[in-house]
């Protein structure tokens, strides 16, 4: 049996779900960026549809044997972040899409480096030979090795690496192949997308397409579909980049956080997906001060309340979920749904609508709150 709390907070939920629905709310648009084995960076216009174009934005310099190997986007920084390999040492470069102009980040050795994208606790993933990928901390390049369980018959990789929605697994073509691998325990099944070999980059929009880039500068979209084909001078591409990461379906943020003690304001994500049967949500904030106390708020419908230097966009009843959280020195905070449970022991069901706040402390002696992000469960 329900208490009254519970009780009044899911019938709140229900209801403030049928008021939601009738409404939508818009996507960020994704932008896609390519990089080429010369080192030339260019956007993908109309990508998706055909004729799609290439325009440059910025040439990244080479020096003597260096190899382009990867491109991913890093959302903390709205940089793409260039991969590439000279001998057994791999480098990455920051690039400012805007401007064009890049800068060093770090050195590490790296034989048989290829393939880069980002998760979204903001750690990269960089491919090591075919049985092997790296996850990189973004900060220090420090990574830990992941040993995949390839199949035998994939004896070698086209190149091709990208991290889908969910942010924990990595897309792999091989010998014509795809694989899906977890990066929790290194197993691989069959990816359901028709890669040719040659694929030398690879990437995954949110709603599940592929994208990739071949050896002789060709490009497609949609598996087998072969949907659209660009040139790029005869360059083949080294890395494709989505500048916007993958939100997941039903998922939406309502509400920008204040600005806080160290940025413009907190902002929240959600990995995995909103799917009940799956219990795989995770929320991830991020721009927070470092070392700072806190906590997730949830509520069922949308409302703006100043509290402290920050909006409170939870209507009534606003929940707590569990223990406080310290902000990690990296300005972010991770908390996993525990069996889609919310407080008062009220499991969330699907079809309805739940909003996440990250409450926490600032300086000097306040309280902020993060973005507001809501997720239509499924």
């Amino acid at each position: 049996m329900l208490n009254d709390r519970a009780a009044a907070s899911w019938i709140g939920c229900l209801l403030a779900t049928l008021l939601l629905s009738l409404s939508s709310h818009a996507h960020a648009q994704q932008r896609l960026f390519a990089l080429d084995v010369s080192g030339q960076v260019s956007e993908v216009l109309n990508f998706g549809s055909f004729p799609a174009s290439l325009v440059p934005v910025a040439s990244v310099a080479a020096g003597a044997g260096e190899e382009f190997r990867g491109l991913a986007y890093d959302r903390a920084t709205d940089e793409l972040l260039v991969l590439s390999l000279i001998g057994a040492t791999a480098r990455l470069q920051r690039l400012d899409p805007v401007t064009g102009q890049t800068a060093p980040l770090c050195t590490f050795s790296a034989p048989l480096a290829f393939g880069l994208d980002a998760r979204g606790d903001g750690s990269l993933v960089m491919g090591r030979s075919l049985d092997r990928l790296v996850l990189i901390d973004r900060t220090s390049c420090a990574g830990d090795v992941v040993d995949l369980a390839m199949p035998m018959a994939l004896a070698q990789t086209d190149g091709g690496l990208a991290v889908d929605a969910r942010g924990k697994a990595a897309l792999l073509g091989a010998d014509g192949n795809s694989q899906r691998a977890d990066l929790l325990d290194g197993s691989t099944a069959p990816f359901n997308a028709a890669i040719f070999t040659g694929t030398t980059a690879l990437e995954v929009d949110r709603d599940g397409t592929v994208y990739y880039g071949q050896f002789d500068g060709a490009m497609f979209y949609d598996g087998a579909a072969l949907g659209q084909s660009l040139g790029s001078g005869g360059a083949g591409f080294a890395g494709l980049a989505f500048t916007e990461p993958a939100d997941g379906e039903g998922m939406s943020v309502v509400c920008a956080g204040e600005p806080n003690s160290v940025g413009p304001g907190g902002t929240l994500e959600a990995f995995g997906t909103a799917e009940v049967a799956a219990f795989d949500l995770e929320l991830v904030g991020r721009q927070l001060p470092p070392g700072q106390a806190g906590l997730f708020v949830t509520g069922c419908s949308a409302g703006v309340l100043p509290v402290g230097d920050g909006l409170l966009c939870i209507a009534g009843p606003v929940q707590r979920f569990g223990s406080v959280l310290l902000v990690r020195t990296s300005g972010t905070v991770r908390f996993r749904l525990d069996g889609l449970l919310i407080p008062g022991g009220v499991q969330i069901l699907a079809g309805e609508t739940h909003l996440f706040q990250f409450w926490h402390r600032d300086q000097p002696a306040t309280s902020n709150l993060s973005a507001a992000l809501e997720v239509v469960f499924r």
